[in-house]
């Protein structure tokens, strides 16, 4: 159950990301012409080369929330289907297809959703970066 303070959290991220969004996505229009708005000076090109990089760490954080805030399509656990591919509620999971997986935490047994998504390397599926798990039987979600 979660508790009020949370949910006022969640619903104050929700609105950020439209801010967000609305910020980043004017950085880099402005960057499709950007001699219409900054000079060729030393002082012009510092604050173009900090707004682009503001802007990239905000389209990251915007990714985060939406993550966050983005509603479970489906979840359940992994099965590999006859072509060698995992399944999730009747979709295919292939190459680069976004998941967020159950894990324990060894410390104190805890459990988190984590992102990640599948990938197909040393000749099967596992989740990028964290090829220790298995994922047959794992739990899963994806977003909407």
């Amino acid at each position: 159950m979660q508790n009020s303070k949370l949910n006022e959290m969640l619903e104050k991220s929700k609105r950020l990301k439209s801010s967000l969004k609305s910020f980043f996505d004017e950085i880099y229009e402005i960057e499709n012409n950007w001699t219409d708005v900054y000079g060729r000076n030393a002082d012009d090109q510092y604050a173009r080369n900090q707004l682009y990089k503001a802007a990239e760490l905000l389209r990251q954080a915007h990714g985060e929330l939406d993550a966050l805030t983005s509603p479970v399509a489906a979840e359940g656990a992994l099965i590999r289907n006859s072509n060698g591919r995992f399944m999730l509620v009747g979709r295919e999971l292939s190459s680069g297809y976004p998941i967020e997986y159950l894990e324990k935490d060894d410390f104190d047994d805890t459990e988190i959703w984590r992102r990640g998504r599948i990938e197909h390397y040393d000749g099967d599926y596992r989740i990028w970066k964290r090829p220790d798990i298995p994922l047959e039987g794992l739990r899963v979600r994806i977003k909407a």
